[in-house]
């Protein structure tokens, strides 16, 4: 039985959006997608640090998260290219409130962080995919329903079929066929 030529195509196209829609649903659901912190502006975020309640803060490329004492976390942007401390100080905020605050500078992540979050379970589930479709197309799609079909296939002309002449030494060939025929004979 011959699969129609359209089938297949069908079917990876199939396959390749629903590896698209899992991409998409994997960009969408990342552990960085939705930020449990909450946004503070410059000014309130000087004001914690004149106060004490400041512990700690992380700075990345144009902003970065500052911790509190109850364990809060309070996101905030600077801009590109603008130092914190500066930004703190020019809010009001002397050196020694600044010197008890813990700072750190968050290195960027690497682009292909990001890639890899976003195209590695689409890669994962391609694979999958892959070889499930590999494996059942040899059986015709469920398994079960081929159960009892032979695995037979017809000889060409073109094949080299095996002679008397190729086993005429060999006796447990026509010893076999010996019994075949008394059973036959007498069954």
């Amino acid at each position: 039985m011959r699969i129609p030529a359209n089938r297949p195509r069908r079917l990876l196209v199939f396959v390749l959006a629903l590896m698209l829609a899992t991409a998409v649903g994997f960009g969408l659901l990342r552990p960085g997608a939705a930020r449990s912190e909450r946004t503070i502006s410059l000014d309130n975020l000087a004001q914690r640090v004149k106060s004490s309640d400041v512990t700690e803060i992380r700075v990345s490329n144009d902003g970065g998260v500052a911790r509190v004492r109850s364990g809060e976390l309070l996101s905030f942007y600077t801009g590109q290219g603008a130092p914190v401390l500066k930004v703190l100080a020019s809010f009001g905020a002397t050196p020694d409130e600044l010197a008890n605050v813990t700072y750190t500078v968050a290195d960027p992540p690497g682009p292909w962080i990001g890639l890899l979050l976003s195209v590695g379970p689409l890669m994962l589930f391609g694979a999958i995919m892959l070889f499930a479709w590999r494996r059942l197309g040899d059986r015709g799609g469920n398994p079960m329903l081929s159960f009892g079909r032979s695995r037979a296939r017809a000889v060409r002309d073109d094949q080299i079929a095996i002679t008397f002449v190729d086993v005429a030494g060999v006796d447990e060939p026509r010893q076999e066929l010996q019994e075949i025929v008394e059973f036959l004979k007498e069954p």
